[in-house]
């Protein structure tokens, strides 16, 4: 991957995402920060029983017209327990998407689960590492230049012990795998034309109860918006 087609963080700037805290959803707090080697998504979850719902305004991502070429979503996603010596545990959840919001039309909500298989989540102090997708097969699912504000979001079921997620690498593709171009504020670090990372929360405060999903991990794990 170059410069211009994926998002890494590195110039600091998260206008792009936001929380949705419908019911069931935790408040989390959003922050960019150095793990690992490189400045990532921090995405600390206030309470692991809830389902952290971290939603990317695709807008401020890409034009429109390069939105309507999407066809495939990655990201890496890293979970690591708060507490020392605990355990990540089962880690999964679903990567959704619609066209606008409240209504989720243009296209209509979509999602597709995704899990973790990397053993470290049963290890102590253990650092478990998931790349993560969302292909959109269908032509209904996918999105349109008539999509109002497009988004995609990723949610972690609830856990057993207190965790925070980062997500890194956020690339885009098209229906030949090539990957787009990013521009606005998740462009590369150098080529951002938005405003800073603080109005990342702002955007959330803004629009904090727009989405419903299902209450409790057990709906929520089934039931389709």
């Amino acid at each position: 991957m170059t410069d211009g087609v994926f998002e890494n963080l590195e110039d600091g700037d998260y206008s792009f995402v936001y929380m949705n805290v419908d019911d069931g959803a935790d408040n989390s707090v959003l922050s960019v920060e150095d793990f690992e080697g490189s400045k990532q998504l921090k995405v600390d979850v206030q309470d692991n029983t809830l389902v952290p719902k971290v939603w990317f305004d695709l807008y401020k991502m890409a034009d429109k017209a390069t939105v309507a070429k999407i066809n495939t979503i990655e990201f890496d996603v890293t979970l690591a327990p708060k507490e020392a010596g605990g355990t990540v545990g089962w880690a999964g959840g679903a990567i959704g998407s619609a066209g606008s919001f409240p209504d989720q039309t243009n296209p209509d909500w979509s999602q597709t689960d995704w899990s973790c298989t990397d053993e470290n989540a049963y290890n102590p102090d253990g650092i478990a590492k998931c790349h993560v997708e969302k292909k959109f097969l269908l032509p209904t699912s996918k999105y349109t230049e008539a999509s109002e504000n497009p988004f995609f979001g990723i949610m972690r079921w609830a856990a057993e012990s207190p965790y925070v997620m980062y997500i890194d690498n956020i690339v885009l593709y098209d229906e030949s795998g090539t990957a787009l171009p990013l521009t606005g504020s998740a462009a590369p670090a150098g080529d951002s034309t938005t405003s800073s990372a603080g109005t990342g929360n702002a955007a959330a405060a803004s629009i904090a109860a727009v989405m419903a999903l299902a209450g409790t991990v057990a709906i929520v794990a089934k039931k389709r918006k």
